[in-house]
C-alpha cells in the first residue's frame, strides 16, 4: 500500500487511537499507537485489511499474528484480546469491512468458483493479492469523493476478488445455512444477547440443530472457547464495560451480568483483567 494511499486514510480517521465510521457505509478506519493491549468484542462480522503495523490476536486458547499485507476475517460478535505491536511505522491502521450476510450471499451466487479449504477455526487470515490491494486503493480514494459514485461497486468487487483466496470457503460458509460455522454463529448471537442468563450446552446445541458432543466440539474449535467459557467471557467483558464506561459498582455490575457470588465474580475478573473489580471502581472514583 502506497504511503498516500495510508496518509488518506491517516487524514479521514482524524485523531489516532480510535476506530473511526467512515462515509462509506460498513468502512471503517482503525488507527492506534502501539504498544497497548485492549480487552474487546468483535462486535460485527468482519474484514479487517491491515496497511500498517502488526498485531496478535487472543481468543481463548488460540493466538493469531496478523501484520500489514493481512486480510483478518472474524465471522461474528467474539470477545478478543488484541496486542498492537510496533512496526516501521508509528502506528497501526486497518480498513474494516462489516459484512451484511444477505450482501455477501447475493455476492456469492454471481461466483462460481470459490476455495473451498476452510479454516476448522472462526477466524481466517490469508495474504492481500494484487487485484485486492488495486481494489482497495481505489476504494479508498472514494473517500476524497463527495458524491461516492463507485464505492458500492468496489466493495462488491472487493469481494469477488476475495472470493478466489483462501478466505473464499469461511466467507461462503458464513452465509451457508447449513455450515457448522453458520450453525456456531447462530449459538454465538444468543449467548450474545442473552449473556446474563443461565444457560445450558444442550439448549445451545438444540438452538443450533446439532448433537451436543458435535456442537460441542465445533464451538470450541471456532470459537476458542467452550460455550460455558465463551458466556463467562462474555459476562466480564461487559462488566468491564459497566464499571469502567458506566461506573457502576461492584455488586450492581456483578448482578447484572448474571454473576450470584460476588467473591467469584471478583476472583474470575482479576483473573481476566490483571486488576480486581474494586480496583477499577475505586480508579474511576479517583479520575471522576
Amino acid at each position: 500500500m502506497t504511503p498516500n494511499t495510508l496518509n488518506t486514510l491517516l487524514r479521514h480517521a482524524g485523531q489516532h487511537d480510535k476506530l473511526k465510521p467512515s462515509a462509506i457505509e460498513n468502512i471503517s478506519i482503525n488507527v492506534a499507537k502501539p504498544p497497548i493491549l485492549v480487552d474487546t468484542l468483535a462486535e460485527h462480522t468482519l474484514l479487517a485489511f491491515i496497511l500498517s503495523g502488526e498485531q496478535e490476536i487472543f481468543l481463548g486458547e488460540q493466538c493469531y499474528a496478523v501484520q500489514a499485507g493481512d486480510v483478518l476475517f472474524v465471522p461474528f460478535n467474539m470477545p478478543i484480546k488484541v496486542q498492537f505491536k510496533l512496526d516501521k511505522r508509528p502506528q497501526f491502521v486497518s480498513l474494516n469491512l462489516a459484512l451484511d450476510e444477505k450482501w455477501l450471499g447475493e455476492i456469492i451466487q454471481k461466483i462460481q468458483t470459490i476455495n473451498h479449504h476452510a479454516s476448522s477455526s472462526g477466524v481466517a487470515i490469508t495474504k492481500i493479492t494484487a487485484p485486492v490491494q488495486n481494489c482497495l486503493a481505489r476504494l479508498i480514494d472514494q473517500l476524497d469523493d463527495p458524491n461516492l459514485a463507485l464505492a458500492e461497486l468496489y466493495k462488491q468487487e472487493l469481494m469477488v476478488h476475495l472470493l478466489s483466496t483462501s478466505l473464499g470457503a469461511s466467507l461462503a460458509a458464513f452465509v451457508s445455512q447449513d455450515s457448522h460455522l453458520h450453525k456456531i454463529k447462530k449459538a454465538s448471537d444468543h449467548l450474545y444477547a442473552h449473556f446474563a442468563d443461565k444457560i445450558t450446552v444442550a439448549q445451545l446445541a438444540d438452538l443450533s440443530g446439532m448433537g451436543e458432543s458435535s456442537f460441542y466440539h465445533h464451538f470450541k474449535a471456532v470459537t476458542g472457547f467452550s460455550p460455558l467459557q465463551y458466556q463467562k467471557q462474555l459476562r466480564l467483558n461487559h462488566a468491564n464495560f459497566l464499571i469502567l464506561t458506566e461506573k457502576r459498582s461492584v455488586s450492581e455490575t456483578a448482578f447484572a451480568v448474571g454473576y450470584e457470588s460476588l467473591s467469584q465474580f471478583s476472583r474470575e475478573y482479576k483473573r481476566a483483567f490483571g486488576v480486581s473489580p474494586r480496583d477499577d471502581v475505586d480508579k474511576n472514583t479517583a479520575f471522576g
